[in-house]
């Protein structure tokens, strides 16, 4: 893995304001999970999906390293339905150029979803359980977000219309009385160890 210098700054986007991203691109190899991220990111810059909130990674020449996406979960969702109301990381990738680079002994990818995971606690009040559909031939994806205190609560059914798995990081209960979870560190590669892709890439 090799490292990158210089600043990355994080920050939430209107998608359909945002111009680089319509040269966003994870791959152009074919693959599944490459094709779903780049199709959903067209749609969010295209307007077509409400109520998310989109981030972005830039690099120190603005360039986008990451875009992450989350929402509340709705009942209309399958697979998700009975966790509405949680937060649901619908999208997230790192652009073609930035696979397999690292800065500050991280991958690109753990940053992106670090950020993501800190927005959903600011966002939720705490942290709540957050949940993403993850290839399960993805390793690379399976590998960030099982990295990142995610695992499988629900496999894939390959007879169905939805061939992704389901994956919960596990939050902090709110106190009765409260509004949100109750403040719990992200947890980091390194807490959870290096062994274990929201549509992700």
């Amino acid at each position: 893995m090799s490292e990158l210098e210089g600043d990355f700054d994080s920050f939430a986007v209107d998608p359909k304001h945002y111009a680089p991203l319509r040269c966003f691109c994870c791959g152009k190899h074919g693959s599944r999970s490459e094709q779903e991220v780049n199709r959903l990111v067209r749609e969010y810059s295209s307007g077509r999906h409400k109520g998310s909130v989109f981030r972005v990674t830039v690099d120190g020449r603005k360039r986008i390293v990451g875009v992450a996406a989350f929402l509340a979960a709705a009942p209309s969702q399958p697979m998700l339905g009975q966790f509405t109301g949680s937060p649901y990381i619908s999208v997230i990738g790192l652009s073609e150029r930035y696979r397999g680079r690292g800065k500050g002994g991280l991958r690109l990818g753990d940053l992106v979803l670090l950020d993501a995971l800190r927005a959903i606690t600011k966002s939720w009040g705490g942290a709540p359980h957050t949940f993403a559909l993850v290839d399960p031939n993805n390793r690379a994806s399976r590998n960030l977000f099982e990295r990142n205190g995610f695992r499988m609560i629900i496999r894939a059914n390959r007879n169905s219309h939805e061939a992704d798995s389901l994956f919960r990081r596990i939050g902090v209960q709110s106190p009765v009385g409260s509004l949100g979870g109750v403040s719990m560190p992200l947890v980091t590669p390194s807490e959870t160890g290096t062994n274990a892709g929201a549509r992700a890439q």
